[in-house]
């Protein structure tokens, strides 16, 4: 399969796979309902770090998002990414080290990093995209404050690259803060 030609961000909306299968039903039929205008800009980053069976998951998911016309990134993974032919890597924020190793080894790849606060957006300034979180309170982030819209807005205009919102964002709160590239999420996508 010929690689498609891709611009430094194809996409302005993520979704986020679950950590686990408990969401892939639900992303699965998102997926296959979405109309074919919604797929325009859309990308999704497979995680599932602890499935037994991830490069099997990941394969259906890869599968999906070529059915789709979605651009597929794996998380913390690069021989996965690898395998599956994947259009970029997406960093835990504690695998940011990586990236410039990462970049000169695939230099097609996009490259996205999870970020949680200023120190870690400024340490995330050679990835191609941040994902800075929880803009708002979540459920799968409770250990972690909400930075709220003032804060995400002020470090993301703050920062040379673009910054997507996510944690709480949903069609309700998703145009009230300024700064942000786009959007990544899981039940704003549901």
């Amino acid at each position: 399969m010929a690689r498609r030609s891709l611009s430094p961000l194809p996409f302005n909306r993520l979704i986020m796979s679950g950590k686990d299968e408990s969401l892939d039903d639900k992303i699965f039929a998102a997926l296959d309902n979405m109309a074919a205008d919604l797929c325009s800009g859309l990308g999704l980053v497979f995680r599932h770090y602890d499935c037994r069976q991830r490069h099997q998951y990941a394969a259906l998911y890869e599968k999906k998002c070529r059915a789709r016309g979605l651009f597929f990134l794996i998380s913390g993974d690069e021989k996965l990414a690898l395998d599956l032919d994947a259009d970029g890597l997406h960093l835990p924020e504690y695998l940011s080290g990586q990236i410039a190793a990462v970049k000169k080894h695939h230099p097609k790849w996009i490259i996205t990093t999870a970020c949680h606060n200023g120190a870690a957006l400024k340490r995330a300034r050679i990835a191609d995209l941040a994902l800075l979180s929880p803009v708002f309170p979540t459920n799968s982030h409770d250990s972690n404050h909400a930075l709220g819209a003032g804060n995400f807005s002020r470090l993301a205009r703050q920062h040379q690259k673009p910054v997507f919102a996510l944690g709480g964002v949903d069609t309700q709160n998703c145009h009230g803060f300024a700064g942000a590239a786009g959007i990544a999420g899981i039940s704003c996508f549901l």
